[in-house]
C-alpha cells in the first residue's frame, strides 16, 4: 500500500476472492475488508508461497490474504482484487 499509494479519502482495503456463491439470485464473491491502518500494521501478508514452495490451489493459489488473529477459513483465498 505504501508503494501503490492510498487515496486521501481511503478508509478500507477490500480483498476479493474468486470463490463465490449465489444468494437471492445474485452471485456474491467472498470479500473481507481491513481498515487502512490495520492493513499496514505489519501483521498482514499477501502470500504466494508456503515454506518456499508456490501455493497450491487448495491453499489459495495464486495469492492468499493472511491476517494474524484471523482463522484460516476467514482468510481470502484465490485473490482477484
Amino acid at each position: 500500500l505504501k508503494e501503490a499509494g492510498v487515496q486521501p479519502k481511503g478508509k478500507q482495503v477490500i480483498f476479493t476472492g474468486a470463490d463465490r456463491g449465489v444468494e437471492g439470485g445474485k452471485v456474491q464473491y467472498f470479500q473481507r475488508s481491513l481498515s487502512i491502518e490495520d492493513a499496514m500494521n505489519g501483521h498482514v501478508l499477501l502470500a504466494y508461497q508456503m515454506n518456499g514452495v508456490d501455493l497450491t490451489p487448495a491453499h489459495g493459489a495464486p495469492l492468499r490474504l493472511i491476517v494474524a488473529g484471523w482463522y484460516g477459513m476467514a482468510s481470502v483465498k484465490w485473490l482477484t482484487s
